[in-house]
């Protein structure tokens, strides 16, 4: 029953996460050239979606740090410093992350920016098969880092062929290169946050670790509103969506429901589903969104030709995350298997050892006569 109520949760995180482009693009809502006045900017949005957000995981940040355990201040203690940085780099990887992907939403459709956003495990394996053949002696690559590249190879395929589409569109919002390159360089910014969050959380807590995180994103991009009036709109559109309602209810959704209920809720359910299902599901993001947004009259149905490049993009996505695992898990069977043959082999020649002994003492017993048990010497 409870694993019934973790993969439902799980499925509502995924519906969570996917409407988020839906939301971000329905600012632009009114009905005409889909761009209103006042239309927020990139920077705005990115930045009232962490601010909201900050506010809400405060509540989980105090939690964690009433129930904090000796260990974990020890170990901040001992590494302070890089500690501090490391959330501090997290914290401006996100603020990129949710700029760019923004900023593309409102150049490019909305199938282009999730997919294109969405090829962070695909760079996570570049990053990981280079950190094996970097700490590698040999040149030769292990059949784990071959499928990391081969994934790769394929992704970045299915990123060129998406490249070249220029048949879907939103709202007059067609495709286009600069808006691809946006939602690229937000999953370029994405693979430092998930670097740095895999590492810190094997012993932070979720509530000591997001908190800082999304809070650092959110200042600075609160910083960059109000400084850069052409992708802000300056200090009067820092916290504008507190001065209007259908502005306020958006923010308040993507706090809670992509913010709270997707990426928080996914990393609250790794203690309960394994992170390999995990990421199979967040694969699906672009896909559920898309047909969301195509159902809602959001944006066009895809082309045959992006379905197909969307198609190669997911299928390296699900490959990265998948074929480097289960290549682990045989190596480790191997290696078992291994050990087996090698007990049983020590144990055969122990054997054989233990056979030979008994025909050399039986060949040196034939060279004395027995003597009947029974029988004394003399008779």
């Amino acid at each position: 029953m409870a694993m019934i109520k973790h993969y439902l949760l799980l499925t509502v995180s995924l519906l969570s996460v996917s409407t988020a482009a839906l939301v971000f693009v329905s600012f632009s809502d009114d009905g005409s050239d889909g761009k209103p006045e006042g239309f927020p900017p990139p920077l705005a949005l990115a930045a009232w979606r962490l601010q909201l957000t900050t506010v809400f995981l405060l509540a989980l940040a105090y939690r964690d740090y009433k129930n904090i355990n000796d260990d974990v201040v020890t170990k901040y203690s001992a590494n302070a410093t890089s500690t501090t940085a490391k959330l501090l780099g997290s914290g401006v990887c996100l603020a990129v992350h949710f700029a760019a992907w923004v900023a593309s939403l409102q150049k490019t459709s909305i199938a282009h920016s999730l997919l294109f956003v969405s090829t962070t495990p695909i760079l996570i394996a570049v990053v990981t098969a280079a950190r094996h053949v970097r700490a590698s002696s040999s040149i030769s690559c292990s059949a784990s880092v071959r499928a990391e590249l081969g994934a790769a190879a394929l992704g970045f395929v299915g990123a060129a062929m998406l490249a070249m589409d220029r048949q879907n569109a939103q709202k007059g919002v067609s495709p286009s290169l600069s808006g691809d390159a946006a939602a690229f360089v937000g999953a370029v910014a994405m693979v430092g946050y998930v670097l740095v969050g895999s590492e810190l959380r094997q012993w932070l807590p979720l509530g000591l670790y997001a908190t800082p995180v999304t809070g650092v994103g959110a200042a600075l991009l609160t910083v960059a509103t109000a400084c850069m009036p052409t992708y802000g709109g300056g200090p009067a559109m820092a916290f504008a969506w507190l001065t209007r309602a259908d502005w306020l209810w958006r923010v308040a959704y993507l706090a809670v429901g992509p913010g709270l209920l997707g990426h928080t809720a996914f990393n609250a359910l790794l203690k309960h589903i394994s992170p390999l299902v995990i990421t199979l599901a967040l694969t699906l993001e672009p896909v559920v969104g898309t047909l969301l947004g195509a159902a809602l009259s959001m944006c066009d149905a895809p082309s045959w030709f992006a379905m197909c490049a969307g198609v190669v993009i997911v299928g390296a996505t699900v490959v990265s995350a998948v074929a480097p695992k289960m290549l682990a898990s045989d190596g480790d069977d191997d290696a078992e298997n291994s050990k087996r043959v090698s007990s049983r082999s020590s144990t055969n020649l122990e054997e054989e050892a233990t056979d030979e002994d008994e025909e050399t003492t039986l060949a040196s017993s034939e060279l004395v006569p027995l003597v009947p048990m029974n029988r004394s010497p003399e008779s």
